[in-house]
């Protein structure tokens, strides 16, 4: 934005000076020290998208997310060993809400690789996606279709839309078509995948 405003205010500037754009040239006398902010790795990214959810579920004081916040800091100190939040930590958040944790911690670890990837590690596109899952969930339940709806399995309706666009648009329209609103080729396929070779009902 500084880069912008430099070059709307000074428009009669030449385009570079030296090897780099004047506006850039310009910012780098006024700030002598930059500051990088590295992206988040898919363990760094597994455990935020974990954090997200828990405060979602039990609220930004909530005693037992401070702990986990801990935890999760002392673990990220050394990502690079895979260590993470594990489910026991997880779950020694509130010992009330044991099944929500858990479902909290799945989804983490099932969509974290791909939206650390998808995003590039951007913390700010990770929680706009959260986000957008939340929202969706809430008007799902405002029009009395919490029940129907699997939240893992949303979230990864939701990542195609978002990264892969064709695939999405296949889908929605092989549902669209389906007179029960179900693709017939996710059905069998997660009847493959439980080993039942039965749909689900």
């Amino acid at each position: 934005m500084i880069e912008y405003a430099v070059r709307e205010h000074f428009p009669n500037l030449p385009l570079s000076s030296g090897p780099m754009p004047y506006a850039r040239n310009y910012l780098e006398k006024l700030v002598q020290v930059p500051i990088r902010i590295p992206a988040l790795g898919i363990q760094e990214t597994k455990t935020y998208v974990t954090l997200l959810l828990i405060e979602r579920l039990v609220g930004e004081g909530h005693q037992g997310l401070k702990i986990l916040v801990n935890k999760a800091r002392a673990s990220l100190n050394q990502p690079w060993r895979g260590g993470g939040l594990t489910q026991a930590e997880v779950r020694a958040v509130d010992t009330a809400r044991q099944s929500e944790l858990d479902a909290a911690h799945l989804l983490a670890q099932q969509i974290g690789p791909i939206l650390g990837e998808g995003t590039k590690g951007n913390p700010r596109q990770i929680k706009r996606f959260l986000n957008a899952l939340l929202i969706r969930q809430a008007i799902a339940k405002a029009r009395n279709l919490a029940g129907s709806i699997n939240q893992a399995v949303l979230a990864k309706l939701m990542l195609a839309e978002r990264f892969q666009p064709g695939f999405y648009e296949h889908i929605a329209g092989e549902a669209m078509l389906a007179d029960d609103g179900k693709v017939a080729a996710i059905v069998t396929l997660e009847a493959k995948m439980r080993g039942d070779g039965r749909p689900r009902r």
